[in-house]
């Protein structure tokens, strides 16, 4: 061990080679898994945790109190339909100083029910956003791209059209698409009117692929619904992109297997010919080959476990820059990677530092001791 130590510190170029090699390797692989957890995570946090309906039924422009009564009653008593909220919402036109953004107001009536339909929280430590009647909340990939923080104003456009500034009281999580929150109370202070409901948020009962067909027979036919959507073609459309996703991850980790096989190979090749001298000495006195391999792989073994360690660094902040490089207009991928892909990505640097140790094994063994130790004659 004290030989090890020596050779460590005293080869101090060979050191850093092989620490940076195998640092590249564990971030390439950290980074490829991490792509694919950031993925799967906007699925579970966006349609499991903040999103919680799964269908939108909007109205046309002539609807009548009558036709959404009618309405109300058909989906109380439908009993594919777990529950259903009216609601306002609309796209438009949301400003800064900086930028102009399209995003999708949702005017609140009833907050209480509104929490049961979305879920308004901080991303980090996921504490509750309370939407007041004093400011708009708006979501975090909104407040990048307008350039805006808690406290600061934005230009809003109503439902008819008409433009007023309002402050930003919250910024809450979410992934896909902008959002603009705004209470009833706040819409009508900015705007003097208060607009009508023009959509319903459904959840429905039971498996949400087998109900498509039904709810647009039911409900598409009735001359003041203009459309159905569902959520879960988003879903759909994700999990696709997941599937995409696996080819780039496993050429990432073929590639930092090829990393990580080049330098150490190498770096082991020429560690072996530089001291064949010492190996053809410890040899003779009497070493047998499993504690030759012993000395020479206990360098690359204790290399490995530190580049490993700074390459699990060095992944984390390259799936970071990914992940906020490939962002898409009104998506926020996150930045998240699981425990278990870092603990993978160490354990198949390590897998890969043993094999390279297994292969350069019989090249100790062929060593010839007497003509190496006279090769210096």
């Amino acid at each position: 061990m004290k030989v090890t130590m020596r050779n460590l510190f005293l080869y101090k170029k060979r050191f850093l080679m092989t620490v940076v090699g195998i640092a590249g390797c564990t971030a390439l692989m950290t980074a490829g898994f991490g792509i694919k957890n950031s993925i799967e995570s906007l699925i579970h946090n966006q349609y499991g945790e903040l999103i919680h309906y799964d269908s939108v039924a909007t109205f046309t422009d002539g609807v009548t109190q009558e036709d959404m009564d009618t309405l109300e009653g058909d989906l109380s008593a439908d009993g594919h339909i777990d529950d259903f909220l009216l609601n306002c919402g609309y796209s438009d036109d949301v400003k800064s100083s900086e930028d102009t953004e399209t995003a999708e107001y949702v005017i609140v009536d009833d907050k209480n029910a509104f929490k049961d339909y979305v879920t308004l929280r901080t991303r980090r430590k996921h504490n509750d956003v309370v939407l007041g009647d004093s400011g708009v909340v708006i979501t975090e990939k909104l407040s990048k791209d307008l350039g805006v923080k808690k406290g600061d104003k934005i230009t809003v456009t109503s439902s008819a059209g008409k433009q007023a500034e309002a402050v930003v009281s919250s910024i809450t999580e979410m992934y896909v698409n902008h959002y603009v929150y705004i209470s009833t109370e706040y819409y009508n202070e900015l705007f003097e009117n208060i607009p009508e409901h023009n959509r319903v948020l459904i959840k429905i009962s039971g498996d949400v692929n087998e109900t498509e067909s039904y709810m647009g027979d039911e409900y598409l036919s009735r001359d003041y619904i203009k459309g159905v959507s569902f959520l879960n073609a988003n879903v759909t459309r994700f999990e696709n992109m997941i599937q995409s996703l696996d080819l780039v991850t496993w050429v990432l980790i073929i590639s930092a297997g090829l990393l990580a096989f080049v330098v150490l190979y190498n770096l082991t090749n020429v560690n072996i010919s530089e001291r064949i001298r010492e190996i053809a000495t410890i040899k003779v006195l009497g070493f047998y080959d499993n504690e030759v391999g012993e000395y020479i792989y206990r360098e690359n073994i204790i290399l490995t476990l530190i580049g490993g360690l700074a390459g699990l660094l060095l992944g984390r902040a390259l799936h970071t820059y990914i992940m906020t490089t490939i962002e898409l207009d009104g998506v926020m991928f996150g930045t998240r990677i699981n425990l278990s892909s870092f603990l993978l990505s160490y354990g198949i640097t390590l897998i890969f530092s043993l094999i390279i140790n297994a292969i350069m094994y019989p090249s100790l063994k062929k060593i010839p001791m007497v003509e190496s130790l006279k090769s210096i004659e």
